[in-house]
């Protein structure tokens, strides 16, 4: 896991390389490994580092040979070997043994259809300065995030929306609709984000901006056929889908760096780990984790899978010390509460239940916001927070949770 962020103005209005480190610093848990940026004139590319292939000479941002194009980019490109020989046979050269450089040159080859080549998990920017061009591309199944910001002259970009809020003038406005639509589904669907002026780029899509040709349009480069054929038998099918699977998790082993397993012991990731035994030559390593609560655990199934391809099979049992384990959660919260704890050596806000603001005791929508900011302000302007609504939650009155989650925004960011 990489972070990618980035600003393009339309008028070359100079990127200030300050703001383009705090937008990168915003996503450096997603990549501790190392850090680099590009900035020409109006153009600002931004990227953290996860090391996993060619530890050595795969910094990002990479420039192209002659370099016109940069390219900032997470996740990585399964069939990176096989797009390598056939570029190197249309007589381009490499300078390293990345899949980042081959997105590069596939990109020099063919340009925006390029992405259509590339099978993996990947989101990235391409910045072609002959063009005066910027590409955001995402993957088929959107495993890889990347969300976007256009206000009529600037693009902004990055891997979470934190990245993109780094920059103050960025407006903190939440969507009605996306709030409603999150508290629904427990997520926000669609292109749309918790924020008005934040939108996800959605799977299979990509951004093309030709800057001096008008605004960013997005188009769909792929989608799934449901075209089912009933001449195929069942053990055919079977067949089939054990060769992909097979293939799948073969190309997935790819890796300069140790490749393990997380294992329950369950059908997903028993056949995950059966194919990994199948595929390589060593013993696979395997991690589970287990419960002292019987009705939750479920080291025994893994330990079944594990000794049946004989892996290298690691267990841990997770207490209940819910301070030392519970994530955070929110766009500020990435360190678990005891970690939040030792870095500001302050307490910890922690925001609980609606139900914890008597919002059934007549309390109005002032009222909620002065509650929200003194939560805040005892934690300390830098303490860790966590966003959990109770079950009541759904039964509170609109004004109430738009006062409370407009407040909340405001207080983090």
């Amino acid at each position: 896991m990489c972070g990618i962020a980035g600003i393009v103005t339309r008028d070359g209005r100079p990127v200030d390389p300050a703001l383009l480190r705090r937008m990168t610093d915003a996503l450096a848990h997603r990549g501790p490994d190392g850090e680099g940026f590009h900035v020409d004139g109006g153009v600002g590319l931004g990227h953290r580092r996860l090391a996993i292939i060619d530890l050595v000479t795969g910094a990002q941002p990479m420039a192209s040979a002659d370099g016109a194009a940069w390219l900032t980019y997470n996740g990585e490109v399964y069939n990176y070997r096989e797009l390598r020989d056939e570029l190197v046979a249309r007589g381009f050269a490499f300078r390293t043994t990345s899949d980042t450089e081959v997105i590069l040159r596939a990109y020099e080859a063919w340009g925006v259809d390029c992405v259509r080549r590339l099978r993996g998990m990947f989101a990235f920017a391409i910045w072609d300065g002959a063009r005066r061009r910027l590409l955001l591309a995402r993957d088929r199944a959107g495993i890889k995030p990347l969300v976007y910001a256009w206000d009529g002259s600037t693009l902004r970009f990055g891997s979470e929306p934190k990245a993109i809020l780094a920059d103050d003038r960025v407006a903190r406005d939440l969507d009605p609709a996306a709030v409603a639509l999150y508290f629904t589904h427990l997520y926000v669907p669609g292109a749309a984000s918790i924020f008005t002026a934040i939108r996800k780029l959605p799977p299979a899509s990509c951004l093309v901006w030709d800057v001096d040709r008008g605004a960013p349009a997005v188009h769909r480069y792929w989608d799934l056929r449901m075209a089912p054929d009933t001449t195929v038998s069942e053990r055919d099918w079977i067949e089939r889908l054990q060769a992909e699977l097979d293939e799948t998790v073969r190309l997935h082993m790819v890796s300069d760096v140790p490749v393990g397993a997380f294992l329950s012991g369950g059908i997903d990731s028993s056949a995950v780990v059966a194919s990994m035994a199948r595929a390589s030559s060593r013993p696979v390593r395997t991690f589970a984790i287990g419960f002292d609560e019987a009705d939750f655990d479920e080291l025994a199934y893994a330990r079944l899978v594990a000794q049946r391809y004989g892996t290298e099979h690691v267990e841990m049992v997770v207490k209940p010390d819910v301070m030392e384990t519970f994530t955070p959660y929110g766009m500020g919260g990435d360190a678990n509460l005891a970690e939040a704890r030792r870095r500001i050596g302050k307490g910890v806000c922690m925001l609980g239940g609606f139900d914890q603001f008597h919002f059934f005791k007549g309390c109005t929508p002032e009222q909620t916001r002065a509650e929200v900011r003194r939560c805040f302000e005892a934690a300390g302007q830098d303490g860790g927070y966590i966003l959990a609504p109770s079950d009541h939650f759904f039964d509170a009155e609109p004004e109430l949770i738009r006062a409370f989650a407009d407040e909340a925004c405001h207080c983090m960011y």
